[in-house]
């Protein structure tokens, strides 16, 4: 499998705006990029009642203030582009009802001629859990539900659906996705979690190896002997990941950081992700120290694309 190289959209934060958004789109398909990504956000608590997992301190990133919706951001580039994948890093799904994000979702796969990756979470902040009038409670219970109607919504010619928590009458529902069948890459880091992805036939695992390597290695060995409890063939699995390059001018020394130091380094590290299995990176600039510097960030992700893959790769691939 040859691995696939994307990049977030400035849909967040000072840079983002309907200009930025379209050029970056461009920009990403005219230089070979696989796939552009967006994040789901749907506010900024100013006393959250849940820390930020990724922050040392639980502390939420100021760039989470102003968060152009993701699906709105992916359905104006389906028409600015042709080729390139649209995909979501993720979208927290019980945010939303299931009959309603699957409308979207398959509007986007249609609008896009089938060019949609889904990735799905189940959301970590009770602010916005509680802002979006969903109980906290019972998360996992809620989301194996959840992917449950989204499969009859997009795949079952009559819809019916009586559960605990979602109900659809008998109905039909259209238009159905674009592709025979969207690949869903599921997040979270419990062991729960992770044999969700086998239960529910997801395609893959949104892994972020940079926040801990070696829980991001023991989530693949969970995910293999779940595949193989479940009858999966374990090489089936696909791994997309987040990655947030920090880039310096030289190299750093042998107690640098995982995407951390000169742009060689940093492909060594994206070569050995690769090696575990990685079938796709999204380089996300958002956090850093380039996340306010819209040009830098185009920049950066082109050159760690082409250190890790030749132009003469992509032209042949295209």
């Amino acid at each position: 499998m040859t691995l696939k190289i994307g990049f977030s959209l400035p849909h967040m934060g000072s840079v983002a705006s309907a200009e930025n958004i379209a050029f970056a789109a461009r920009y990403g398909e005219s230089e070979g990029f696989d796939s552009l990504w967006v994040i789901d956000r749907i506010l900024w608590p100013s006393e959250p009642q849940t820390p930020y997992p990724p922050s040392p301190d639980g502390s939420w990133p100021e760039i989470y203030q102003n968060v152009i919706d993701p699906i709105s951001t992916l359905t104006y580039v389906a028409g600015l582009t042709q080729r390139i994948k649209l995909a979501t890093g993720i979208i927290d799904m019980l945010y939303q009802n299931p009959l309603l994000l699957a409308n979207r979702l398959a509007a986007l796969d249609n609008l896009s001629k089938g060019r949609l990756l889904l990735g799905l979470g189940l959301g970590h902040s009770k602010d916005e859990f509680d802002a979006a009038g969903v109980p906290f409670e019972k998360r996992g219970e809620r989301a194996d539900e959840f992917l449950q109607v989204l499969n009859k919504v997009w795949y079952d010619d009559t819809v019916e659906h009586h559960g605990k928590y979602y109900t659809i009458p008998k109905s039909v529902i259209g238009p159905k996705p674009y592709q025979q069948k969207i690949p869903i890459y599921l997040a979270g880091f419990s062991p729960k979690a992770l044999e969700r992805v086998i239960t529910s036939d997801a395609k893959g695992w949104v892994g972020i190896p940079q926040l801990d390597y070696d829980a991001f290695k023991q989530g693949q060995e969970l995910l293999k002997k779940a595949a193989k409890e479940h009858g999966r063939d374990p090489q089936s699995i696909e791994y997309p990941v987040l990655l947030f390059p920090e880039v310096s001018e030289k190299s750093l020394g042998s107690e640098r950081l995982l995407m951390n130091g000169s742009i060689i380094q940093i492909a060594e590290d994206i070569h050995d992700l690769e090696k575990l299995g990685v079938s796709h990176v999204n380089l996300v600039f958002d956090f850093g120290s380039v996340a306010n510097d819209f040009e830098k960030r185009l920049s950066l992700a082109k050159q760690i694309k082409d250190a890790v893959i030749p132009s003469i790769m992509i032209k042949k691939r295209r």
